[in-house]
């Protein structure tokens, strides 16, 4: 099985990158991980390109083109920002207006926040994003409290995404 853990998030070594490396480990597919904001996706510009599998813009987003055909599964990692997704993974979400997936994949969906609100607006546009790529959520992991309790003090918190990214695979 190919799992990819796609994280959201510039912060690499921050709760939603950590939350991501236990999902993955538990899922036995470590080292498969792309951090979004590395990647160059310009924003859509609403050229109303027909669903024909690929964007006209010639950038990075056919690196994710790639993933999404090839994965089995995705971990997918969002923190909350300013009571929405980073920009760069909305840029993401706009370019696959034109871009379908033919066999359904699953996603663990694992949301990170200091904040305990603002998860369902983005739980949503995952739901939709999803339906439109062929991607379902099959399991969601909330964090919240980040700020003052960060994941490295939650053993707990990590073992449990490690056990979800295990469930992915069964």
């Amino acid at each position: 099985m190919i799992i990819y853990g796609l994280v959201a998030s510039p912060r690499k070594g921050g709760n939603t990158d950590l939350m991501v490396d236990h999902a993955l480990r538990g899922a036995g597919a470590e080292g498969r991980k792309i951090y979004i904001h590395e990647l160059k996706i310009r924003p859509c510009l609403a050229c109303s390109t027909p669903p024909s599998g690929y964007c006209v813009i010639d950038d990075d987003m056919e690196t994710i083109y790639q993933i999404l055909v090839e994965a089995d599964a995705i971990i997918l990692g969002i923190p909350v920002y300013y009571t929405s997704v980073p920009g760069p993974f909305k840029n993401l979400i706009d370019r696959c207006n034109c871009f379908r997936i033919d066999k359904q994949k699953k996603c663990l969906l694992i949301i990170v926040s200091d904040q305990s609100r603002w998860f369902r607006p983005i739980i949503r546009m995952i739901e939709i994003w999803g339906r439109d790529v062929n991607l379902t959520i099959s399991d969601l992991i909330i964090v919240t409290n980040t700020g003052k309790n960060p994941v490295t003090d939650r053993p707990s918190i990590l073992k449990y995404a490690q056990e979800r990214g295990k469930r992915l695979i069964d």
